[in-house]
């Protein structure tokens, strides 16, 4: 008499995905055919430690200190067995036999070759450890690993990376996370132009450009800064009476051309980059930061006093710009018209050369002109003020 139980198993239908299939006999290993035999089990030598210690000596290394390098010496000792020659230690020294011949000999080429190779290796080793002692290295060795080989590049700016590129190019996450979009922009960038290039062409120095990453962030400090500040404008940390010039990369402060040549001479400070920056101050009030540029009175102001000088008569008609908009001959011939005058081979006395044009630049005569106008303005003759009593100084 069937139970329940078996009617209940017989009642059990298995779907198509699972059917019941007989089960498969073990195999205890893969068959081997005539075309693929079966490799033999290749035992590994031994070596004495005696033998293994001297041998170590031998190709100057460390056991202990680089057990990363025990291969060379391994490799060492199986690359003389198989040309035939055996290792022995007497009285100390290393010698090897050639198990044809009674012939014993203490120098073998096979030796001197990786003496060479270990040699050569742990030179490379130390040059790297001391690159990754430099931050910048570390950020392209973590740009890079990150990059290649991935296809989409919502998987490259994953949080580990940022947090190390973050701890690199000391970035406090907690007080700056306005930098974060920067660092990410970066690493995409870089990405970016990894698929463009290629992996072939792409390095650990090429795949991202790390100095001109900093100089952005400092820039973005340097306006973060600047909206907090009730005046708008940044005072050096030192003096603090004079207008920063610079901001150190190193320890992150606004400085003055002085103080920065007085903080960052000597000491660990003097590798610190120096990033330059531009600040314009009102003409009216010479408290606030300009924030306007009158093109036909060629004067800086504030929001305030810019409605307070323009608000009637012909001014109101006046054209306004960016305060950081400066000019050069080439560029605005009516601006410059006015203060300029034609290149000439040696500069005249009484003229005071400046550096300007309609970019973003320095209205200071430094010789800021020069990296830009190397790329595409060369040919822009410079120009010469002439300092006259009703004209403000350049430098002031």
């Amino acid at each position: 008499m069937p139970t329940a139980d078996t009617e209940k198993k017989v009642n059990m239908q298995r779907t198509y995905s699972d059917p019941d299939l007989p089960q498969l006999l073990p195999l205890p290993a893969r068959p081997s055919s005539s075309y693929e035999p079966r490799p033999k089990v290749k035992e590994a030598a031994q070596f004495t430690d005696d033998v293994m210690q001297a041998m170590a000596e031998k190709l100057g290394v460390n056991v202990m200190a680089q057990p990363e390098f025990n291969w060379v010496i391994r490799d060492c000792l199986l690359s003389l067995r198989d040309e035939g020659w055996t290792c022995q230690v007497r009285s100390g020294d290393l010698e090897y036999c050639y198990k044809y011949k009674d012939e014993t000999r203490p120098y073998h080429p096979i030796a001197e070759a990786h003496r060479k190779l270990a040699e050569r290796l742990m030179a490379s080793q130390s040059d790297l450890q001391m690159k990754h002692l430099d931050p910048h290295y570390r950020v392209r060795h973590h740009v890079y690993r990150a990059i290649m080989g991935e296809k989409d590049v919502r998987r490259v700016c994953t949080p580990k990376l940022i947090e190390e590129v973050m701890k690199d190019l000391d970035v406090s996450p907690s007080d700056e996370p306005y930098l974060i979009r920067r660092i990410k922009t970066s690493v995409e960038d870089a990405y970016f132009r990894y698929k463009r290039t290629g992996k072939f062409q792409t390095t650990i120095e090429n795949c991202v450009d790390v100095e001109s990453l900093v100089v952005n962030l400092e820039l973005d400090r340097v306006g973060f800064m600047k909206k907090i500040s009730p005046s708008g404008l940044l005072y050096c940390v030192e003096c603090q009476t004079a207008l920063g010039d610079v901001i150190s990369a190193g320890c992150h402060d606004v400085l003055c051309n002085q103080c920065a040549v007085e903080t960052h001479s000597t000491g660990n400070r003097q590798d610190a980059p120096l990033v330059f920056i531009e600040q314009a101050v009102c003409a009216e009030c010479t408290t606030k930061s300009a924030l306007v540029r009158c093109q036909d009175c060629v004067e800086l102001f504030c929001y305030d006093c810019f409605k307070l000088t323009h608000a009637a008569g012909k001014r109101k008609r006046h054209c306004v710009g960016l305060p950081q908009r400066t000019f050069c001959f080439e560029c605005d011939m009516r601006e410059a018209g006015w203060s300029s005058r034609s290149f000439e081979s040696h500069e005249p006395d009484g003229l005071q050369q400046l550096s300007l044009c309609n970019i973003s630049l320095p209205h200071c005569g430094n010789g800021a002109i020069g990296a830009p106008h190397g790329r595409g303005f060369g040919s822009h003759s410079r120009m010469y003020w002439e300092k006259s009593p009703g004209l403000p100084d350049a430098h002031a």
